[in-house]
C-alpha cells in the first residue's frame, strides 16, 4: 500500500490470496471483507493494515457486515497477544517495544485509525497487569 500524504488516498494491489493482482480502489467492500478474511488467516500484520484501510474507505460501517471465521473466541488475554504480535508470555519490555512499534504505523496521526490505536493501545494495557 502506498499514502498519498497530501490527498490522503491510500492506493495498492493485493499480492496473494483469492483477489491477488486486484487494486485496492477498484474493490466493493465485500470483496475487502473476503480479503480481510483471508489476511486474517494467513497474516496479521496485513489484516491490520486492511483494517485501517477500511476505516478510512468505508468508515465503521464495515464492522457490521464483518463476519469473524468459526474459530473458537479467543480469551482477552490472547486476542491482547495477537493484536501486538506476540508469543503469550512476553515480557513486559517486549510487550512495550511491540506497543510503540504499532503504535508508531497505526496512530491516527500517522495515517492510522483511532480505532485500531485504542485496540493497540487496551491489548498493551491489559497485557502490563499481568
Amino acid at each position: 500500500m502506498e499514502l498519498d500524504h497530501d490527498s490522503g488516498i491510500m492506493y495498492g494491489t493485493v499480492l496473494e490470496g483469492p483477489l491477488k493482482d486486484r487494486q485496492l480502489g477498484d474493490m466493493t467492500e465485500q470483496e475487502f471483507l473476503q480479503l480481510l478474511s483471508y489476511c486474517r488467516q494467513h497474516d496479521q500484520q496485513s489484516a491490520r493494515l486492511l483494517e485501517t484501510y477500511l476505516d478510512k474507505r468505508f468508515g465503521d460501517r464495515w464492522r457490521d457486515d464483518d463476519q469473524p471465521t468459526g474459530d473458537a473466541p479467543l480469551s482477552e488475554v490472547d486476542e491482547a497477544y495477537q493484536i501486538l504480535g506476540l508469543e503469550k508470555g512476553a515480557s513486559e519490555q517486549e510487550i512495550i517495544e511491540a506497543h510503540r512499534r504499532l503504535m508508531q504505523k497505526m496512530h491516527p496521526d500517522r495515517g492510522g485509525s483511532d480505532y485500531l490505536a485504542a485496540k493497540i493501545n487496551q491489548a498493551k494495557d491489559l497485557l502490563m497487569k499481568r
